[in-house]
């Protein structure tokens, strides 16, 4: 455990001597573990250090995260430091849903029930386009020099035409 999340955690209120840092697997821009401190278990999210060529905005993710959880729809945020990249949240027991079990009605009701309730929301800070961010993704892959899969030119003039066929 580096010194920043030791003084991270210790600013959570935890006492990072008495920690004990599980890695959970999954996150593609991140590395995420279970914090388990006596009683009390949280997330750490240790972000990637350059997401800033994906665009993402971790001061905005925490503040949507925090609207999320006071609403019901995600943990706790128990603590959040954007600029190195660390945000702290209530550990939550539970399993993953696979696609087998999300088409099951009882899960289909509550999966429609929060995006219902995601939607009813008040507009979160900032903007988020999922058409602008393939822009920039395809913009960007290609000044690296990565090989677009076959397809690709194509997957961006459907896209287009979905765009245009969403817009207000």
């Amino acid at each position: 455990m580096g010194a920043t999340v030791r003084r991270f955690l210790a600013g959570a209120g935890l006492d990072p001597a008495a920690c004990r840092l599980v890695p959970l697997s999954g996150g593609i821009t991140n590395r995420n573990y279970r914090v388990d401190c006596g009683e009390r278990s949280s997330v750490l999210r240790v972000g990637g250090a350059r997401v800033g060529l994906l665009g993402i905005d971790r001061a905005r993710e925490a503040a949507c995260a925090r609207t999320a959880a006071r609403l019901g729809l995600a943990p706790a945020v128990e603590a959040s430091a954007p600029r190195d990249r660390l945000l702290l949240t209530r550990f939550v027991k539970g399993s993953m849903l696979t696609p087998r079990r999300a088409g099951r009605p009882a899960a289909l009701r509550r999966i429609a029930s929060a995006l219902r309730r995601v939607h009813e929301l008040p507009r979160f800070p900032g903007r988020f386009s999922a058409f602008d961010t393939v822009r920039r993704y395809d913009r960007l892959a290609r000044l690296r020099g990565v090989r677009i899969p076959l397809g690709g030119k194509r997957a961006l003039s459907l896209m287009r035409r979905i765009e245009a066929a969403a817009a207000p």
